[in-house]
């Protein structure tokens, strides 16, 4: 598992607004043409895949952007995004009491 690898996509690449100083973050950002009838358009699909914490990796979180207006990248669109909703997965997961509702525990 190249989790230094990833990490660093985070840390010091293209996924930098992903970075929190908080928990270790890894990743992938990915940006895509969109296909119409006539072949390539100037519409995109930006993409960011978390992994996270890398330390002991519980989450997978993947934000997409359908045609996004201005910055087309994945790692200017939807890193922020992501960085905006990791540290309240990470809160879930230090209150195990949140789960006492779920609907799958009740099998």
């Amino acid at each position: 598992f190249p989790s230094h690898d990833i990490g660093q996509v985070v840390s010091k690449g293209s996924a930098k607004g992903a970075y929190l100083k908080e928990y270790q973050v890894g990743g992938k950002t990915g940006t895509a043409k969109k296909v119409g009838i006539h072949g390539y358009e100037d519409k995109y699909h930006s993409f960011f895949a978390a992994i996270f914490p890398l330390e002991s990796p519980q989450y997978v979180l993947v934000i997409h952007a359908d045609n996004p207006k201005g910055k087309i990248y994945g790692g200017q669109v939807c890193a922020p995004i992501a960085k905006k909703i990791i540290p309240y997965l990470m809160s879930l997961s230090k209150n195990p009491t949140y789960y006492s509702n779920n609907v799958f525990d009740k099998r």
